[in-house]
């Protein structure tokens, strides 16, 4: 097959699953489906971007910082920035993953039937699914630990020393993009020691951990200095009460998960391990392979362990929403890791498809399972049940203040509903500005509108 042949290949795939994936979207916005993740992402790219006197150093408390990146240019886009813009790049992140995945199945020898049923499977499971239509760029995340964990197979199979860089690399992305991505560094780390050649082990150990932690490390210390020179302290971003980095705490009421095990590690580990080998029992095949290369078992290991122990240290730290945040990524793995199974027997493909089958399955079973508010909301609008918003008074807001624009002094972050209904942040008066902290110093601040949650309290 000719490169032409192949490239016309994938941009074909790629619109047809980025019209599929969009389709699911849509059917879920139409049926009152808003996860209120994107809602406060997009808010914070309006209020940052168009927000009178917002600067960058706004983005202090938000995490994590990349999706933000992300997202701003296509506020600049006309009809594309909109607040179902978090939920296209969702779909798109989605779209290219399947894309690459499909190429790398292809390289490996693999049909086009099997590759096909390959990705039916996938887009079934709820790890998948849910990332690519959720709204919160999770495909993004699965993109990242796909390229990561690709690299890192190579690393063990091939000994290829650029491998050893794309991984470093990849952590220190995940940190930009991945909610759960301190406690994901901290389990997966001292695990990828397992992939390293032996050889390296031996004559250079040290060497191979420099590699894999200095791109994250250079980046976390950068962001502790950021902060010490915006905000005063190293840790600022620890000390507001909303802050992104403070996790599933700033709402525990509503999380049957934390409310259950939170401030636990050992049961939480156990549920995770067990959640992961019902949602993937195709690990026991591509770790027990005996003719596939030894660095496969210690993979499958790798990914069956570090969500257990990545999801164990966020729930004690009451951080995790629920296990699905960090098992998902067990997906991405998955599909690296069959990328280099050897289909060319019919028994394996059977087990491989069989195995996934029932992964899917067992993957809803966790779906479902302490489900956080968004998770319930999306099943509900899934299976066609619309369910009206719960926020129509601050849509409405939205889009009064849209109608009628004079400077109004508001805050964004309990007020991100009202911000992206109005559409942008023009003569909206936000808390990263100096014109709000003179304002409420005044006895009777000179803006022409107050936007407040319960007028009586003024």
């Amino acid at each position: 097959m000719s490169r032409r042949v192949m490239r016309r290949e994938e941009v074909l795939l790629f619109t047809a699953l980025a019209a599929l994936l969009g389709l699911v979207t849509l059917w879920l916005l139409q049926n009152h489906f808003s996860n209120e993740a994107a809602l406060k992402l997009w808010a914070t790219v309006v209020a940052v971007l168009d927000g009178s006197g917002a600067r960058l150093t706004h983005l202090g408390f938000e995490f994590p910082h990349g999706l933000f990146l992300v997202l701003a240019p296509f506020h600049y886009l006309g009809p594309l920035g909109s607040e179902t813009t978090p939920y296209l790049v969702t779909v798109l992140f989605a779209a290219a993953l399947m894309v690459l995945w499909n190429r790398h199945l292809r390289e490996a020898g693999n049909g086009v039937a099997f590759r096909g049923l390959l990705l039916v499977l996938m887009l079934l499971h709820p790890a998948l699914l849910w990332n690519a239509t959720g709204g919160t760029l999770g495909s993004l995340s699965l993109l990242l630990f796909y390229i990561l964990y690709m690299a890192a197979l190579r690393m063990a199979t091939r000994r290829d020393i650029h491998s050893f860089i794309l991984v470093g690399l990849g952590l220190a992305s995940l940190l930009f993009v991945n909610q759960t991505s301190l406690y994901l560094f901290l389990a997966l780390t001292p695990l990828l020691v397992l992939l390293v050649p032996r050889n390296i082990l031996m004559t250079a150990p040290l060497s191979a951990y420099v590699i894999l932690v200095t791109p994250l490390m250079v980046l976390i210390v950068s962001w502790l200095y950021f902060n010490f020179i915006f905000y005063g302290s190293p840790f600022a971003f620890l000390h507001d009460p909303q802050s992104g980095f403070l996790g599933g705490r700033q709402n525990i009421e509503q999380l049957p998960w934390l409310l259950a095990y939170g401030g636990e590690w050992l049961r939480p580990a156990g549920w995770a391990a067990l959640f992961t080998l019902a949602a993937f029992p195709v690990l026991l095949l591509l770790g027990g392979d005996s003719s596939r290369h030894p660095a496969h078992f210690s993979s499958a290991m790798i990914l069956w362990l570090f969500p257990a122990v990545a999801v164990a240290l966020a729930s004690y730290a009451l951080y995790l929403q629920h296990p699905l945040q960090i098992v998902s990524l067990v997906a991405a793995g998955v599909m690296a890791e069959l990328t280099m199974l050897d289909t060319r027997r019919r028994l394996i493909r059977g087990l491989a498809v069989v195995l996934l089958g029932l992964g899917v399955a067992g993957g809803w079973y966790g779906f479902v399972f302490a489900a956080t508010p968004p998770m319930q909301q999306w099943s509900v609008a899934m299976q066609g049940e619309a369910k009206a918003g719960e926020h129509d008074a601050d849509r409405a807001l939205g889009e009064w203040l849209d109608r009628y624009r004079a400077p109004t002094l508001i805050d964004g972050r309990s007020a991100y509903r009202a911000i992206v209904a109005r559409g942008d942040a023009r003569e909206l008066i936000l808390p990263a500005s100096d014109e709000f902290k003179m304002a409420l110093r005044r006895g009777r601040p000179e803006v022409a509108l107050i936007a407040v949650p319960d007028p009586a309290s003024i």
